[in-house]
């Protein structure tokens, strides 16, 4: 019998640490330095299958043109589970990608670890059936798998204390209000009982005015504009809506309280993205406090989605000599405004919202000197949500997103655990609203503190300052 032995690739680890960077630089739009092992996880998965698709075409024309034979597996389910080290295995790729994530400043581990189980776990008809497959691909037989395609896919089982199965629903919006709406609307059909998200405020304003005509449930974990929650033109309540974390008139008004009350700013000047639901609402608001304490807005910069290039603003900024500058934007945008705040000579001390946390990396240390931003959680607060994080998911806790979708689950899972005890059949209109009245008059305790809900249905909570200590974000004080 002819020996079977694992392929060599040709390839070498620089070359394939060239196209790692090519999928992130092209395809993600990261920099090495700024990618975590989740993004390099996905280029390396792109780049080994570039090279698997080679062998995949020979397959084909193989049986196609010659005489070979095929076996064909029936199973009613695949349970393939994570795949990168097989196909690595099966390009021949393993020892060059273990020395190319390595120089590029990672382990090879983490970035194994970094890919998502996809199914159950090990175990049962499915992991039998990938198993085979596994097995007759690494003898060279040519095979198909055939199974069943389910209407809900491959997902994760869980079960409450009671037995009763829980089956979450999730859905990719990919940061637009009109797809956010497509999903939602997916979801209902499915059986959805209550919603945890969304995420960023476009969207999640957008899933708010569906909503409302099936009073879902739904507790956003970060979107912060107002009108999520509270229609202050109508003065009208989101009844069904809820939020984890802080609003952009909450974060707008303590940013110009902290520069004005603790840092004794008295002039300072704004950048924001104009159109943006969150963006607007904290510069507005910063703009309007600082003024109604004393303070100067020496002037009010704004740029457009999809720009890259703020020089023009930071030099008319850097003319209006402000004290500071107050940036209410997400850290990708925040990084590259201040690096190029500094290529203009605006040395001045900036400060941002929560949108800035997570932007360790995307800033030197020497930008980030005397910046201060507002967050509902800071880093190191809670060892044990941190620790369990990394233990699930096989990388450090990024940012406070984690802990606020924590806390909006815990919310929604409050609120449903208060109508199963009242013994409701999920998805009636009763369950909905029990669902709905358990957490507006909840005690929430969270990653974020301990939290009740006001009468617009917003948090009551206090707000973590944090600073910048060698390019680490630390807590300063709560405010």
């Amino acid at each position: 019998m002819t020996e079977i032995t694992a392929p060599k690739s040709a390839v070498t680890a620089e070359q394939f640490a060239d196209e790692i960077r090519e999928q992130l630089k092209y395809t993600q739009g990261v920099t090495v330095e700024q990618a975590k092992p989740a993004d390099v996880y996905v280029a390396a998965s792109a780049a080994a299958r570039r090279h698997l698709v080679d062998s995949w075409m020979k397959t084909q024309a193989d049986m196609v043109n010659g005489n070979t034979k095929a076996v064909g597996y029936l199973s009613a389910e695949f349970l393939m589970g994570k795949q990168l080290e097989n196909a690595l295995l099966n390009a021949g790729l393993t020892d060059q990608f273990n020395k190319a994530v390595k120089d590029l400043g990672f382990s090879a581990q983490e970035i194994i670890d970094a890919e998502y189980e996809p199914g159950l776990g090990n175990g049962g008809l499915g992991r039998l059936a990938a198993c085979f497959i596994d097995s007759l691909a690494s003898l060279g037989v040519p095979a198909f798998g055939y199974g069943i395609q389910y209407k809900y896919g491959i997902f994760k089982q869980e079960f409450d204390e009671n037995g009763k199965q829980i089956e979450i629903l999730t859905e990719d919006e990919q940061g637009d209000a009109t797809q956010a709406v497509n999903c939602f609307t997916k979801m209902v059909d499915e059986g959805m009982t209550a919603l945890i998200g969304d995420v960023t405020t476009t969207p999640t304003l957008a899933v708010v005015a569906e909503s409302a005509d099936y009073n879902m449930p739904m507790v956003t974990a970060s979107a912060t504009a107002e009108a999520v929650t509270y229609d202050a033109e109508t003065d009208t309540v989101n009844a069904n809506v809820f939020r984890a974390t802080f609003t952009d008139p909450f974060q707008g008004i303590k940013m110009a309280d902290y520069a004005y009350q603790k840092l004794g700013y008295t002039k300072a000047a704004v950048i924001f993205k104009k159109g943006a639901d969150y963006n607007e609402g904290l510069a507005e608001n910063f703009v309007n406090e600082f003024e109604s304490l004393g303070g100067t807005i020496v002037d009010q910069e704004s740029y457009s989605e999809g720009d890259v290039d703020f020089k023009t603003q930071l030099t008319t900024i850097l003319g209006k000599d402000p004290e500071t500058v107050f940036c209410p934007n997400y850290y990708e945008e925040v990084g590259q405004i201040l690096s190029q705040a500094e290529s203009v000579g605006l040395t001045v001390p900036f400060l941002g919202g929560d949108g800035w946390d997570g932007l360790e990396g995307y800033a030197s240390n020497d930008q980030l000197k005397d910046t201060y931003f507002c967050a509902n959680y800071a880093k190191g607060s809670n060892a044990e949500f941190e620790d369990a994080y990394k233990a699930e998911y096989g990388e450090e806790y990024p940012n406070g997103f984690s802990p606020l979708g924590y806390d909006a689950a815990k919310t929604v899972v409050y609120g449903l655990q208060a109508a199963e005890d009242a013994g409701l059949e999920a998805g009636t209109d009763d369950y909905k609203q029990a669902v709905i009245d358990a957490i507006a008059s909840g005690t929430i305790d969270g990653i974020t503190g301990t939290f009740t809900f006001d009468e617009h249905h917003d948090p009551v909570k206090q707000t973590a300052i944090l600073t910048y200590v060698d390019g680490k974000p630390v807590l300063k004080e709560m405010f």
